[in-house]
């Protein structure tokens, strides 16, 4: 297992959300890609960020970073592998099930966002017209936050996000799985220590401002 320490920004209570996604084109996307982000900035919260790309022909890179306050640091492990062919197979379907392909394309919250507990969930899947963007934004209520945003966040995106939660917990709940059998030492999804050393992940920092295109660039959930 590769493992490294990032440095993080752990006073901030604003999470901005980058508004527009780089154009790529299709060839150079894996068949999917899901980036999950948890962030809760209360004392001892957890802050947490996975991210897995998978290409077509089953092999896949896997990084998870996790950071608990008050620790200035996070820990980042990297992971390849392949998918066997039922897992592929299971995959692929739940990517073809009618509710993913109709979900709606991922819109950020209005910024900035000033609750300190949120997820973020965001999957780009490779279709034979394009990228198909989706994904979710999920907080607690936060006292005294009635106004400001994601609460005062229309009621219509709200609805929208509430209905891709229900429409990816599929592909959300077999991430999580894959997740676990890390955790675990299960080998139904095999995953193997990269042999080399990771120079810098990505910062914390250039996260909670949004800024997603220093994750691409640091090779998160990109073969190298």
């Amino acid at each position: 297992m590769t493992t490294v320490t990032v440095p993080i920004l752990t006073s901030l209570f604003a999470l901005t959300i980058a508004a527009t996604q780089d154009v790529v084109p299709v060839r150079k996307l894996p068949l999917v890609r899901i980036v999950e982000t948890s962030i809760d900035l209360h004392s001892f919260g957890i802050t947490a960020n996975s991210c897995i790309a998978i290409q077509g022909n089953g092999r896949f890179h896997l990084e998870t970073r996790l950071q608990q306050l008050p620790r200035p640091q996070a820990v980042l492990h990297i992971y390849e592998g392949t998918l066997d062919a039922f897992q592929l197979s299971r995959l692929e379907s739940m990517l073809d099930a009618h509710a993913v392909r109709e979900a709606s394309t991922y819109k950020g919250p209005k910024l900035p966002v000033v609750v300190p507990t949120i997820a973020d969930v965001r999957i780009e899947i490779a279709r034979a017209d394009g990228v198909q963007t989706v994904g979710y934004f999920a907080w607690n209520h936060e006292p005294g936050t009635d106004g400001l945003s994601p609460e005062s966040t229309p009621e219509a995106l709200k609805e929208e996000w509430s209905k891709s939660r229900l429409a990816l917990a599929p592909l959300v709940g077999w991430f999580h799985e894959s997740r676990s059998y890390e955790m675990a030492g299960v080998d139904r999804i095999p995953l193997k220590p990269l042999p080399r050393s990771i120079q810098r992940g990505l910062t914390w920092r250039s996260f909670l401002k949004g800024d997603f295109r220093e994750l691409q660039s640091t090779g998160c959930c990109k073969r190298r």
